[in-house]
């Protein structure tokens, strides 16, 4: 680092808040955003409790769509914008190991970004479905947010009382297309269906979507590979039906440590690569 001068990863989502410490990068917070100023400078004020303000100053590199709400300053601290492209590039590429890859941010919506040495480039189709879109069908359908519970509710149901499988729909298997796989989401639900098979199906739902999305970014980006980044792999019952249709193929998705963290990271790694 140059002059002495750290650095800190600041990123302002849409659903969370996330900032992380150049000088220990294991201190890291999230918080919930409200606002993005507010949100920024809680984060912010958390972090510097956990890890301290080093000397001779901070600067924070600054990403997500909320960052271009800050201005030049936060907390008395310059600000370096970092773009979403980039943090989230360079996050899920330092954290999946290096090399090129596809670079996929599973956070309120799903974004893409394609990595070839130090070529970043935004990968349609991205979509709007993921953590934003369970959190507000969940609040639609069964009166509840909390992740937690929805978890807990899935645990409990069975998709297949609403969604139609592929075995229904066609008698066995599809290709390689298991007998249980999806023909049909949600397309045999009705009033009054148990609350745990509706979070079973959302779940399924939005993990399928996302998982689909992917890869078709694969195809179009020609990658062999696709990191995957973002908050929406903490909740449990996605995260195992990543790992369900990645075994399936074989090394093609990587489900890195501290991916929820990646963008955060990527903008801290950013502008400390441009400063050495």
């Amino acid at each position: 680092m140059s002059s002495g001068i750290a650095y800190c990863g600041l990123d302002v989502g849409l659903t969370t808040t996330d900032a992380v410490a150049g000088w220990d990068e294991r201190e890291a917070v999230s918080v919930p955003t409200t606002s993005p100023a507010t949100s920024a400078e809680q984060a912010l004020s958390m972090l510097f409790e956990r890890a301290g303000v080093p000397e001779p100053g901070v600067v924070v590199a600054a990403t997500g769509v909320g960052s271009r709400r800050l201005g030049h300053q936060i907390r008395g601290l310059p600000v370096r914008r970092v773009s979403e492209i980039t943090a989230i590039g360079r996050g899920g590429i330092g954290l999946g190991g290096g090399g090129a890859a596809l670079v996929a941010s599973l956070g309120t919506g799903t974004a893409m970004v394609s990595v070839r040495g130090g070529e970043m480039v935004h990968v349609t189709p991205g979509n709007g479905v993921g953590g934003g879109t369970l959190l507000g069908l969940a609040r639609a359908l069964l009166g509840t947010d909390d992740l937690r519970e929805l978890a807990h509710l899935a645990a409990r149901g069975d998709r297949r009382r609403l969604d139609i499988t592929i075995g229904e729909a066609v008698g066995g298997r599809l290709g390689t297309l298991p007998e249980d796989g999806t023909a049909a989401n949600f397309a045999k639900y009705a009033r009054g269906a148990p609350r745990e098979d509706v979070a079973a199906s959302l779940l399924n739902l939005v993990a399928e979507v996302v998982l689909w999305t992917v890869l078709l970014g694969l195809q179009a980006s020609g990658h062999t590979r696709a990191v995957l980044t973002g908050k929406l792999l903490l909740v449990e019952p996605v995260r195992r039906r990543v790992e369900e249709v990645g075994s399936m193929l074989g090394d093609r998705l990587v489900v890195p440590p501290r991916g929820a963290l990646a963008s955060a990271l990527g903008a801290l790694w950013s502008i400390q690569g441009d400063a050495e």
